[in-house]
């Protein structure tokens, strides 16, 4: 009866956090979970443009891991979530932004043919930094690694893709990340090359069924939909 008794007030406060969620979603509000990788530069510049429409309208922010960013939906925190290659999930939609790639990225010492694209042959032997099989796209090139029979020397294994990045630019070796962070700012003496074949991902936008958008909502997506593909469009950096 006890354990019964927990189970009702258990519920009761998440049928009040909800409701309170839902009535904060009903005002002038955009509530956004995001990957790390999309707060660093092209979020922040969606946001800072679409201000400048709009300047009524205030953001909550957070950002998440995919698992997160799941859970912040399921209990109403946030409107949507902007991700990488999420899973098809029960009562959950999701809508593409724009396809990208994963790029190869190294230290400006490395290579002698910096302009060239690179195979995951050419990998073979470099030290490499690996991404964590617990994200989409690390799982998305572990899949790619383990087809293609590649043997790669991975000398450190990292959470973010930032992270990756930064471990590049001290030379600790080469990794693949997604262009979104490649092209962001934040590290100095950075290669960027595509890969052959190309790697390719999808930048989605994950909301609840049971939640349709607002107008706001509509109105701020469709601008982000215009940032994300002009942002993938810029060429990158050199020794960015």
């Amino acid at each position: 009866l006890i354990h019964h008794i927990d189970d009702v007030y258990s519920n009761i406060g998440e049928l009040r956090r909800m409701s309170k969620n839902l009535g904060i979603a009903e005002t002038g509000r955009i509530r956004i979970a995001m990957a790390p990788a999309l707060g660093i530069d092209l979020i922040p510049s969606a946001i800072a443009s679409y201000l400048k429409l709009h300047p009524q309208t205030t953001f909550e922010i957070e950002t998440l891991h995919l698992r997160q960013v799941f859970r912040a939906l399921k209990e109403l925190r946030v409107d949507f979530g902007i991700v990488f290659d999420p899973p098809a999930t029960p009562g959950f939609m999701i809508d593409r932004l724009a396809t990208a790639e994963l790029v190869a990225i190294s230290h400006e010492s490395m290579f002698v043919d910096k302009g060239k694209t690179l195979t995951l042959d050419d990998l073979d032997g470099v030290s490499f930094i690996n991404l964590s099989t617990r994200s989409p796209l690390g799982q998305l090139l572990a899949n790619r690694i383990e087809s293609g029979g590649i043997q790669l020397r991975s000398v450190a294994n990292v959470e973010t893709y930032q992270m990756a990045k930064a471990l590049v630019a001290h030379g600790a070796g080469i990794a693949l990340i997604d262009e979104i962070t490649a092209k962001s700012a934040g590290h100095k003496y950075i290669v960027v090359r595509r890969m052959d074949p190309p790697l390719q991902f999808e930048v989605s936008l994950v909301h609840a069924e049971s939640t349709p958008f607002s107008v706001l909502n509509q109105q701020f997506i469709g601008h982000l939909k215009d940032a994300t593909r002009s942002f993938l469009q810029t060429p990158f950096a050199k020794g960015s």
